[in-house]
């Protein structure tokens, strides 16, 4: 399943919460997420990888 989000560094913690709720939804489903950038530091990105299943998969469009 392909995901897309927007985001910049203000939504970066909401674009982690919704994204848990995704995989919480589908825990048997590979999931990818894309995030339009708008301006996310590398800090929140990490943060946000680092919480999701296996690390996440998250393309930084």
């Amino acid at each position: 399943m392909d995901i897309v989000f927007a985001a910049d560094d203000n939504y970066a913690a909401y674009l982690c919460v919704a994204a848990k709720s995704v995989e919480a939804a589908h825990p048997d489903t590979e999931i990818r997420f894309h995030v339009l950038d708008a301006g996310i530091s590398e800090e929140n990105r990490a943060a946000v990888a680092a919480n999701l299943r296996g690390g996440g998969v998250i393309s930084a469009l």
